[in-house]
């Protein structure tokens, strides 16, 4: 979950049971922090928005609106404490602001 009212990344394991809807919350880790955030008359908040978890690696990809920049954090599954913003995979100004990402299935693209 990422949160652009303090520019975290949670962690959150949850009970989903199959009927019913009394879905809980097991725990809750904060894995990334320390994105920029801040209200924008234009969007009323902005801050780290898009994820998208590869699991076969384990890193999640988070989305820092922004500072136009895509940002890695490795153990996302497993991490007990924040990476920090994690690694910068890319930025740049024509970003504009991303706000969602996604992975391709057939990695012999990159």
């Amino acid at each position: 979950m990422s949160n652009v009212l303090d520019g975290t990344v949670t962690r959150l394991v949850l009970s989903v049971p199959s009927f019913g809807n009394n879905i809980r919350v097991l725990s809750s880790t904060t894995i990334a922090s320390g994105y920029p955030h801040r209200s924008d008359p234009n969007a009323l908040v902005v801050g780290p928005t898009g994820l998208a978890f590869d699991p076969v690696t384990d890193v999640l990809y988070v989305a820092s609106t922004d500072d136009n920049a895509i940002y890695s954090i490795p153990y996302a599954n497993i991490r007990l404490t924040s990476a920090g913003k994690g690694s910068l995979v890319f930025r740049d100004p024509h970003l504009r602001g991303p706000l969602g990402l996604v992975l391709l299935s057939d990695r012999s693209q990159w």
